[in-house]
């Protein structure tokens, strides 16, 4: 069993030459320029990247949307839920005020009692 170094082959290559020669050096320098520059997006086709730039300006347009449309519904919850909070201390506001500040209306004559229950 011989060491395979695996800097020699490209992913695509299966068999275990050595690497010499001008081919070898051309594909050195190609994937070279590509770990130093995005060579695969300026090589494609102008309408290939303007398509796929479209893609992208209409991705972070939904998503800004997305966000806008959570904050909106976030914002009608808690409004909702104070809502919810000041009509249940108005309720209770009525309700105190109704037994204790006014205890005229409570009456407890037993002539009115029977008259009203029987």
């Amino acid at each position: 069993d011989a060491l395979v170094d695996s800097e020699w082959f490209c992913p695509g290559e299966i068999h275990s030459i050595i690497p010499t020669g001008n081919k070898w050096s051309k594909r050195k320098r190609q994937i070279e320029a590509n770990k130093f520059h995005d060579n695969t997006h300026s090589n494609c086709l102008f309408y290939m990247r303007w398509y796929e730039a479209y893609k992208i300006r209409a991705l972070k347009q939904r998503l800004e949307q997305y966000k806008i449309d959570e904050i909106q519904s976030f914002i009608k919850q808690k409004i909702q839920k104070i809502n919810d909070v000041v009509r249940d201390e108005e309720i209770k506001l009525r309700l105190i005020s109704s037994v204790i500040l006014k205890p005229d209306h409570m009456q407890s004559d037993p002539d009115f009692l029977k008259r009203k229950y029987g």
